[in-house]
């Protein structure tokens, strides 16, 4: 099973920062999931929010500031001193550190795709990253605009597993564990698709229904497991042997 990590290690390091990539690869996980937004003068960026204010010391919507503007934030104070002086990193600084060391998971939520799909293809990355998009809109352009990247859908039942799979060519579904999750598991693997586990686990859970989620996860045989907090995970999969 691989290991998907939501916004970098964001309990070690400030979420979306070189940092928490970087833990990210010293824990030894499969993808480092981020995502991706765009300046007013066109740069990619890593940022999660709308605006800046949040995660860094700037302000305003990162859409309506200059790439001059945003190289010079600190977006890692807010997290920790440790992290004084950490940069917003642009997408491309991260998808040349990766390549090589893990897959990348793109959460695009501006305009420009073309150009990041661009940007992929001259790295030779197009196996190393997928895609997810909020709007099914984006899922057929990206579609159109490559039939070899590899898109995830939300699925919510294996019908609609044979939905997704015969509009977007999609090649990874996430959904649970739930009630629904044996069945669309099951419809994945019949279409060769791989399929991934929602692990956002609340910081306030107990010992024992964490284990019991982590427990769900490997009985039902999923790909990969999408975590918000990969340390629990790791520490469950070495106490049984299993990393």
């Amino acid at each position: 099973m691989e290991i998907v990590v939501h916004r970098g290690a964001n309990s070690s390091a400030p979420e979306n920062t070189m940092s928490a990539a970087r833990a990210c690869e010293r824990l030894g996980v499969a993808y480092v999931e981020i995502d991706v937004r765009r300046s007013i003068d066109g740069v990619f960026y890593v940022l999660h929010d709308r605006t800046l204010d949040r995660t860094t010391n700037g302000h305003g919507a990162i859409a309506m500031r200059t790439s001059a503007y945003i190289d010079r934030l600190d977006a890692g104070s807010w997290f920790s001193a440790e992290f004084a002086g950490e940069a917003v990193p642009q997408l491309c600084q991260v998808l040349d550190w990766a390549k090589g060391r893990m897959g990348i998971y793109l959460d695009v939520k501006c305009r420009g795709l073309r150009k990041i799909v661009r940007m992929i293809r001259n790295r030779e990355m197009e196996k190393d990253v997928f895609f997810w998009f909020e709007s099914n809109r984006e899922a057929r352009r990206l579609r159109r605009l490559s039939t070899e990247a590899s898109l995830k859908m939300n699925s919510r039942d294996a019908g609609q597993v044979r939905v997704h799979r015969e509009t977007y060519g999609n090649d990874i579904v996430e959904y649970g564990p739930g009630s629904e999750s044996e069945s669309i598991i099951t419809v994945c693997h019949e279409l060769g698709i791989r399929c991934m586990a929602t692990a956002f686990l609340e910081s306030g859970i107990s010992h024992a229904d964490r284990e019991a989620a982590y427990n769900r996860i490997l009985e039902l045989g999923y790909d990969l497991v999408n975590l918000d907090q990969p340390e629990p995970f790791i520490g469950f999969l070495q106490s049984r042997g299993l990393r």
